[in-house]
């Protein structure tokens, strides 16, 4: 099978292409290396540095002949930044989606997948954990704009054949990732440096590993199952458990401090995985701690700081 995968060279991406060449797929990465890095690409997959906004993709793609799925991961994803900069948000993450959906049109796509975020589109809730039924309460214009997208693809797959897969990720991390709390924290102990948390560190997430979301991808196209679904370990799990769980890993102890919260964001999250479970007979194999340990490890053998 030809897979397509944008930001393939980016953290999620470059995992889900790893899994999917292990398996002997042809994967095509769409990578624009600006928050991705061209050592991530493996080394057996078809490179096209492009950014897909990019109008020349398609005549890129139209010449790689037949592709059977696409997986796009390619997005911006700083919730922040999204509040000074929402034209450029919506610019990539809905009007890139919908080039991409132009460019592959008429290649024999059989299935779209799109890399959502559960935590972005639901925003606060009042029920936990947050099922697909769950409200959509995006509280910034990145959450805004993935969900505008989500609804882009549903749209657009309609009567061409082209089977639509939404997964609404939680907190992922593993290696390769820049930020993100577990790949910041371990760092920092790494390099025997404090630890800051913004607000008093009680503010919970659910995190899974990288390589479980990887599988998850490779589960999904091997089936015909279409719409949307949660990709999370429904565990809630507080912003200071992730300190005292890097502290044991590494034998290490680290000063942490605590800052005034300023940054907007949810205060819980936690997302119902068991449709994927159900549709994909997938669950995450990873315990919090063994993927921190995985992840501990990569960042202290590659010295990344």
């Amino acid at each position: 099978m030809r897979v397509l995968i944008t930001g393939g060279a980016g953290f999620i991406g470059s995992n889900v292409a790893d899994r999917l060449i292990e398996e002997n797929f042809e994967v095509i990465v769409v990578d624009n290396l600006e928050n991705g890095s061209k050592a991530n690409i493996n080394r057996k997959a078809v490179f096209l540095n492009y950014d897909i906004c990019d109008r020349k993709l398609y005549g890129k793609i139209r010449k790689l002949g037949k592709l059977d799925a696409a997986i796009h991961n390619a997005a911006l994803i700083k919730a922040n930044e999204s509040f000074l900069e929402p034209e450029k948000y919506f610019k990539v993450n809905v009007m890139g989606t919908l080039n991409l959906l132009e460019c592959v049109k008429n290649t024999g796509l059989s299935k779209f997948i799109f890399a959502s975020s559960g935590g972005a589109v639901y925003g606060e809730q009042n029920t936990f954990p947050s099922t697909e039924l769950s409200k959509t309460n995006p509280i910034n214009p990145y959450g805004a704009s993935k969900l505008i997208a989500e609804k882009c693809i549903l749209e657009c797959c309609k009567g061409k054949g082209i089977s639509p897969l939404i997964f609404r990720y939680s907190n992922v991390y593993g290696q390769r990732q820049k930020e993100g709390v577990i790949s910041i924290f371990s760092k920092k102990i790494k390099d025997n440096q404090n630890i800051t948390i913004n607000g008093d560190g009680r503010q919970t997430r659910d995190f899974v590993f990288v390589k479980d979301i990887a599988e998850l991808n490779l589960n999904s196209i091997k089936n015909k199952k279409e719409g949307i679904f949660n990709a999370s370990s429904s565990v809630e799990t507080r912003i200071t458990d992730i300190t005292k769980i890097l502290e044991s890993i590494s034998k290490k102890k680290s000063k942490v401090t605590y800052t005034k919260h300023t940054l907007n964001e949810v205060m819980r999250s936690c997302l119902d995985n068991g449709k994927a479970k159900k549709e994909f007979g997938w669950a995450p194999k990873y315990s919090l701690k063994d993927g921190i340990m995985e992840t501990f490890n990569y960042i202290t053998k590659n010295n990344l700081s």
